[in-house]
């Protein structure tokens, strides 16, 4: 099984409302269906980059940015990635 690291937009683009820019609403209703039809086929895993930033900004938006990461594994902060 193939593993893909979830960084922020894909949360951004489900837990938002459709955007009225033509190409932005296309790229979230393709998330939403690969979400909905595709992700169990792949080993999910996020860090707690990622999870900073989805918790960022307005509290109701990162709430529901929020919901759609928390079954989704965090990969280890290695020493080098962390900058030691």
């Amino acid at each position: 099984m193939q593993s893909v690291y979830i960084e922020t937009t894909i949360p951004s683009y489900l837990a938002s409302h459709q955007s009225s820019q033509p190409t932005i609403a296309a790229d979230q209703a393709v998330t939403h269906v690969w979400w909905r039809d595709e992700r169990e086929r792949y080993r999910l895993y996020t860090s707690i980059f990622t999870m900073d930033e989805v918790s960022g900004g307005d509290a109701t938006a990162a709430a529901r940015r929020l919901s759609w990461m928390q079954d989704i594994p965090r990969l280890d902060v290695t020493r080098q990635v962390a900058g030691g």
